[in-house]
C-alpha cells in the first residue's frame, strides 16, 4: 500500500512542478506582452509629440507643413503666376 502512496505522491509532485513551470511561462509571456504594449504606447506618444511640435513650428493659422520654394513655384505655375 505504501508503494501506491509513493507513486501517487510522485505523480502529485510532477503535477506541481508542471503547474509551476506553466505559471512561470504565463508570467513571462504577460510581461513580454506588457513590454510590447508599452513600446507601442511610447511609439504613438512620440508620433503625437512630433505632430504637435510640427504644428507649433508652423505660422499661425497653417494646418499644413510650410511649402518649400519648388512647391511654391509649381503652385504659382498652375495658377498662371510666375
Amino acid at each position: 500500500m505504501s508503494d501506491g502512496l509513493e507513486k501517487i505522491d510522485d505523480i502529485c509532485n510532477k503535477i506541481k512542478d508542471a503547474v509551476k513551470e506553466l505559471e512561470q511561462a504565463i508570467v513571462e509571456e504577460e510581461s513580454k506582452q506588457l513590454s510590447e504594449e508599452e513600446q507601442w504606447r511610447r511609439y504613438w506618444r512620440q508620433r503625437e509629440l512630433d505632430r504637435l511640435r510640427r504644428q507649433r513650428s508652423l505660422p499661425a493659422g497653417h494646418a499644413l507643413p510650410v511649402l518649400n520654394s519648388s512647391h511654391v513655384a509649381f503652385s504659382n505655375s498652375l495658377r498662371g503666376g510666375r
